[in-house]
């Protein structure tokens, strides 16, 4: 990722996790609806606190990070 789009996605996801904490599903609801507005369509996004995932992406697309400790999450385009 460029340093703008991981600047821009780690915004995204402080402000989705802000607003839903325990919510999963609307938080990684607001992070896609979010990536594909900023940065083009087709994106995916994983939460949360204990998942394996295998897939594939567009080179530069692929984020993974841990929030707060334990939520963990997995962004993607293809």
């Amino acid at each position: 990722m460029s340093e703008k789009m991981k600047a821009d996605s780690l915004e995204i996801v402080s402000t989705a996790c802000e607003l839903y904490a325990k919510d999963y599903m609307a938080l990684s609801k607001l992070i896609k609806i979010s990536m594909d507005k900023n940065h083009g369509s087709m994106w995916h996004v994983v939460v949360g606190e204990n998942f394996s995932v295998e897939l594939e992406y567009e080179p530069g697309t692929l984020m993974s990070l841990c929030y707060g400790g334990t939520l963990a999450i997995c962004i993607w385009r293809t």
